[in-house]
Formats: structure tokens, C-alpha cells, sequence
């Protein structure tokens, strides 16, 4: 079972309800309790805030598209933010429910999303070291070292033919990219080996999302796929990664 973090409010625009971590089956049901009393206690509109959400399913699409259609027969404005590029951004493209993202969202949004993952990481780096060979140009942890992270998610390309250390379920990534998952893996593994062989150029700017921007436009240009594709397939990876992690 997942956290889910859920946060309600009054805005501008009615009620603000926000929710973060991850919004799927396995915590939906303590999700309906806080999300019905919400719609039940204010008669104005409602804004759900996906923007700290890093996962979403079925389940729990299939409730947005409920909820949107309850408050629509009620003459309720209903409004879905989510993170541009994200795997959550990526799932609910096809809903038109999505609106543009208020600045103070995005910037809160951004802050709490850095807080958890370097908690996240902290946690992960007690509990499984991440190996030198995973790290781009020679570096050692940050554990070790102090060295700032590269914003690139874990790995799982190992060199010499040694054993991997991550088991990747190339089938569900692609579930979650939309991909087939010979893409997947024919991505993912240029990706590591690329890392591994530090082919990949350091970003100027020292932040994640030029850092990311950089390693899929030289995969894109190798592979001769669409850079986008190649960061969506990256960010599902890491996206499974998490879950491998959050498991065990």
C-alpha cells in the first residue's frame, strides 16, 4: 500500500484539494473519504492539484473523470493541475479537465518535490548504496564524497557483465510510457551505457531538467527516436525504480 498525502484548502476559485506522493488503487480508498467530505462541505468549485503527485493508475483516473462529471451536473467548475513532463502529466493528456498551472502552485509544487526526493534518497542510500559504476564521469556517492546528485535517476546498466543490480519489468515501464517495451529497453539501456561510458555532457546550468534535457537529446539523435519519447521512457523508468524501491 502507497501514501497519499492529501491537503485541502480554500482558494480564490473555490476549494483547493491537493494530493501528493502517489494517487492510485492501493490508497484510493482513504483518498474517497477526505475527497467526498471536500465535495460534500463546499458547494463551490473544486481544484484538484496533482502537481506533487508522482504516480496515478486506472483506479484512479477513472475517479477523476467521476468526479468531474459529478460536480459538472451540479454547475461546479472542476479544474486538474499536474506537473508539465511528468508521468502524471503524461496520463491524463487525454482529459479536458487539465488548466495551466498558477506560478505559486509550481513553485511550492517544485520545493516540497526536492524535499521528498532528497528524503526519499537519503532513505535509499542507507539502505542500498548505489554503486560507483552508476555514477556519471567517475563520481563517488554523495555520501562519500559530498558531491551534489545529477538530478539523472538511479541506473541499472552495470559494465564487465556483471550483475545487474535493479531488476527493471520492462513490460509494466511500458504500461506506463505508453511504449512498446523493446523501446523501452532498447532506451534504457543505451541510456546506462551512455552513463557508464560518460558519453553524457554535463549540464551548465547544474539543474536536473537541462541535465535531462541534454541525455535525451543525444539518445533521440542515436537512436533517431523523438527527445521527448526518450524522456518520457527515462522518467517511466525512474518512476518504476521508485516503486522497486518502495516495495522491498
Amino acid at each position: 500500500m502507497t501514501e497519499v498525502l492529501i491537503e485541502a484548502r480554500r482558494s480564490a476559485e473555490g476549494v483547493l484539494l491537493s494530493i501528493a506522493e502517489s494517487f492510485d488503487s492501493t490508497n484510493l480508498g482513504r483518498a474517497e473519504e477526505t475527497i467526498t467530505k471536500v465535495l460534500d462541505q463546499h458547494r463551490e468549485g473544486v481544484t484538484l492539484n496533482l502537481y506533487e503527485c508522482e504516480y496515478i493508475d486506472e483506479a484512479a483516473l477513472g475517479r477523476l473523470v467521476e468526479m468531474g462529471q459529478t460536480l459538472r451536473e451540479q454547475g461546479r467548475n472542476f479544474d486538474v493541475y499536474v506537473r508539465p513532463m511528468s508521468f502524471v502529466a503524461f496520463r491524463t493528456q487525454t482529459l479536458p479537465l487539465v488548466a495551466p498551472v498558477p506560478p505559486e502552485i509550481s513553485k511550492q509544487g517544485e520545493r516540497n518535490l526536492a524535499e521528498r526526493r532528497t528524503q526519499r534518497l537519503e532513505k535509499w542510500r542507507k539502505e542500498k548504496p548505489i554503486p560507483k559504476f552508476m555514477l556519471p564521469h567517475g563520481q563517488t556517492p554523495p555520501s562519500e564524497a559530498g558531491v551534489e546528485e545529477s538530478g539523472r535517476p538511479l541506473g541499472q546498466g552495470v559494465p564487465g557483465g556483471e550483475r545487474e543490480t535493479f531488476d527493471i519489468d520492462y513490460q509494466r515501464v511500458a504500461s506506463l510510457a505508453g511504449k512498446d517495451e523493446r523501446v523501452i529497453e532498447r532506451i534504457w539501456t543505451t541510456y546506462t551505457k551512455f552513463l557508464n561510458e560518460g558519453k553524457f555532457k554535463t549540464a551548465p546550468d547544474g539543474s536536473a531538467d537541462t541535465q535531462m534535457t541534454l541525455d535525451s537529446n543525444l539518445i533521440a539523435k542515436t537512436l533517431r527516436l523523438d527527445p521527448k519519447v526518450v524522456r518520457r521512457v527515462i522518467e517511466s523508468v525512474s518512476t518504476h525504480l521508485m516503486e522497486v524501491f518502495d516495495s522491498e
